[in-house]
């Protein structure tokens, strides 16, 4: 009759190698990070690459996805100007386009200068269709400011990165 089953395994192994077990859509399939409080400062408004903000993968599938995630501890210094933010967003393989960018803003009514800390985070989907090595890197600048800086808030700033295979 039809009835619930159980089958208990050890150790999956595929048949040519292990690596080519193929799991159902959705499943993570392996997951690389890195959480630094290295410092860099940035005094140009256009983007500049954030020292060790950076993480690599290389995919089991061409089909996979990648799920990117970034959280980045942020400040600029608004000299009095109006709007003053920091944009952040990544590349991957040192590519000259930003992928996903994302900016953060505050206000400095009184034009006495501000500085202005945040924490800024994103992810994105991307769709590399490899399965060569991939890496990934944070970049960032600063808008209507006077500089910014990554990892400057504490000793115990932290910004990270993560990268997660997702079967297809």
């Amino acid at each position: 009759g039809i009835g619930m089953s159980t089958l208990t395994v050890d150790n999956i192994v595929g048949a040519t190698t292990a690596a080519n077990v193929k799991l159902p859509e959705g499943y993570i399939l392996q997951v690389k990070n890195t959480n630094t409080n290295t410092r860099t400062t940035h005094s140009s408004a256009s983007y500049q690459v954030a020292d060790d903000i950076v993480a690599t993968i290389t995919p089991k599938y061409t089909t996979s996805k990648i799920l990117v995630m970034m959280n980045v501890m942020a400040r600029t210094f608004n000299g009095g100007g109006a709007d003053s933010s920091i944009k952040v967003g990544f590349s991957r393989d040192g590519g000259s386009t930003i992928i996903s960018p994302i900016r953060t803003r505050a206000y400095d009514y009184g034009n006495n200068g501000l500085i202005i800390e945040s924490s800024v985070s994103a992810d994105f989907l991307d769709s590399p269709a490899t399965t060569s090595s991939l890496t990934y890197q944070v970049y960032f600048a600063y808008v209507n400011g006077n500089n910014a800086t990554v990892n400057n808030f504490s000793p115990d700033a932290h910004s990270s990165i993560t990268l997660m295979e997702i079967a297809q």
